[in-house]
């Protein structure tokens, strides 16, 4: 079992899937406001598909997260929101980014959840 010390290490993976995430939040953004629609409703759309995702995340997806998810359920779900990202980037008419940052972040969830859940048990 890994020390508090270890267990709590920030490493260069985590630096990766936390910019990632930040990238998803982009994502979630430009396709809001892709749509062909008024200002408006673009703004509203880029906001709102932002505050889903950061709220889903927070509560359940996020490592300190105050009811999270059990791996691998965990997985499933940061799968699931990355590939809601990619199929809402593909519909704003971004089907090369959505393959390329749905690719990318897979890889990168999969890895850290795996590590994560290798140094938990």
């Amino acid at each position: 079992m890994p020390s508090p010390a270890e267990a709590s290490r920030v490493t260069v993976l985590d630096g990766f899937v936390f910019l990632d995430e930040l990238v998803l939040l982009v994502v979630l953004a430009i396709s809001g406001a892709s749509i062909d629609a008024p200002v408006v409703a673009r703004v509203v759309l880029a906001v709102a598909l932002v505050a889903v995702a950061g709220v889903v995340w927070g509560l359940w997806l996020a490592p300190r997260a105050p009811h999270p998810i059990a791996y691998p359920y965990s997985l499933a779900a940061k799968l699931g929101v990355f590939a809601v990202a990619a199929v809402v980037f593909v519909a704003a008419g971004h089907s090369l980014g959505a393959v390329v940052f749905f690719v990318v972040s897979a890889a990168l969830v999969a890895a850290s959840e795996r590590v994560r859940h290798r140094l938990a048990g």
